[in-house]
């Protein structure tokens, strides 16, 4: 488990996901998340095979999404802190490749499995690229499909 996390949400539910990538492979992203230093998490991590390791614990606060800077819509998920209202999600790679088909399934499946654990509705306005918050950062990237993501997580 990443050492950069806060213990409980101070008294906020999760309402939403944020989707990020990691800006490294699979190894430099767990690294990252394991430094100390680095003051930085994700409640999950998708590596290229497909398979997601959990960093944070879903009820505890990962530090994904960092403050919001330009971001005047999901107001209704982020409250004054995005970090406490959301799960932090990020494939392995780089923004400019995108995730594979493994990585955009597995992270599929997971929106499935947490928003039904959590009684959350998967939509645009509770499934948001990293960007959206965060109107400085790239992250997750043009080639992350946020309405593919919504689509296959809504399959029963």
């Amino acid at each position: 488990m990443s050492p950069n996390f806060q213990k409980g949400r101070n008294g906020q539910k999760v309402l939403g996901f944020v989707i990020h990538t990691s800006e490294g492979n699979f190894s430099g992203g767990v690294e990252w998340c394991m430094n100390p230093a680095s003051k930085v998490s994700y409640h999950y991590l998708i590596a290229p095979s497909g398979a997601n390791y959990q960093l944070v614990e879903t009820d505890d606060t990962a530090w994904h999404a960092g403050e919001r800077i330009n971001s005047k819509e999901y107001t209704n998920i982020l409250g004054s802190n995005p970090n406490y209202t959301t799960i932090g999600i990020s494939f392995a790679g780089y923004a400019s490749a995108g995730p594979n088909r493994e990585q955009m399934c597995e992270c599929s499946k997971l929106l499935k499995k947490l928003a039904e654990m959590y009684k959350i509705k998967l939509d645009k306005n509770t499934v948001v690229p990293h960007n959206a918050i965060r109107a400085d950062k790239i992250c997750p990237g043009l080639k992350v499909s946020i309405d593919t993501l919504i689509y296959l997580g809504s399959l029963s």
